[in-house]
């Protein structure tokens, strides 16, 4: 039983170096460097409800905002994934709102981590002023899982009816611009993955469930289905050819956008001096590649917020 266990946390640990870039410890175990660390967006005492907030908060000054949600296979991960690049995107003159959401299988559908999400995006708006947060000015990110769930999360808000079919409200505020770091796309490709995926992605499609994602409600979160060309919003999409995990996704969606005519920017880094993985520039922020990757990035949210 003993050697059993081990070995489960070792998978674990494996997994959570390659899909997040980083061991991800339990917000209890390892002090935050945020600026404002698990404050609840949901007072329900769920760590699964926590929010950190990155960047400068003592001036007084309101500072454009990034809404930021985390990866780690819909299983793994806390906002506190991968703190660096929060920070980095904080000393770029922003406000970072790392946003953590119930875990598959817990979580029990998609549609519930949405949930979850509008209502973070909804505590930002009633305590903007709390936090020196210019609502005139919010991006939002999202790397692999978390990138899947920021597109849904821009699709959702592009169309009311689908604002009701997911029984969720949409903020006041205008997101401006979205940007998806080696995302998560075909959610339905996960069922193939339980039977037929390879490594990693069988490990995933493993931890998520069946039971999960064989239901029904699976196919209602499918982007190909949802996403109306008339009202999406640009995305912003980087990859890598060394991400052996979603690079195909990310290429196969860049093809996707194209072919219906919906405006989008992919960004492919190639190594050169580093060997680049799966969110590259989220948990090796100090690689050159990664500097290059954010550098632009970031230029491109703030040339949405000026």
């Amino acid at each position: 039983m003993k050697k059993g266990i081990s070995t489960t946390f070792l998978l674990l640990i494996i997994f959570s170096i390659v899909i997040t870039g980083t061991v991800v410890a339990c917000a209890d175990d390892v002090p935050s460097i945020a600026a404002a660390a698990n404050i609840p967006y949901i007072e329900d005492g769920d760590s699964a409800h926590f929010i950190n907030i990155y960047g400068d908060l003592s001036s007084g000054e309101l500072y454009p905002v990034i809404l930021r949600v985390h990866g780690g296979g819909f299983f793994g991960g806390t906002q506190a994934n991968n703190e660096d690049y929060s920070q980095y995107l904080a000393d770029q003159g922003f406000i970072v709102v790392s946003i953590n959401y119930t875990l598959m299988p817990k979580a029990g559908t998609f549609q519930n981590i949405e949930k979850e999400i509008f209502t973070a995006l909804n505590w930002v708006e009633e305590h903007a002023d709390e936090y020196h947060l210019d609502l005139n000015r919010v991006v939002m990110t999202g790397d692999s899982a978390g990138g899947y769930l920021v597109n849904l999360t821009a699709t959702i808000i592009s169309e009311e009816a689908l604002q009701e079919k997911f029984e969720v409200t949409a903020p006041l505020y205008e997101i401006k611009g979205y940007v998806l770091t080696c995302p998560e796309v075909d959610i339905l490709e996960l069922r193939d993955d339980l039977k037929t995926g390879k490594g990693f992605k069988n490990f995933m499609a493993t931890r998520i469930t069946e039971e999960v994602l064989m239901d029904d409600a699976v196919e209602e979160v499918d982007l190909f289905t949802l996403i109306n060309p008339e009202t999406y919003p640009k995305m912003y999409i980087i990859t890598s050819p060394q991400d052996a995990i979603l690079y195909d996704q990310a290429i196969s969606f860049d093809s996707w956008l194209t072919d219906k005519g919906i405006d989008h920017e992919l960004h492919v880094y190639d190594e050169q001096e580093n060997p680049l993985k799966h969110v590259f520039n989220v948990s090796e922020i100090n690689w050159s590649e990664s500097i290059q990757a954010n550098e632009d990035s970031v230029t491109y949210m703030k040339s949405l917020i000026q």
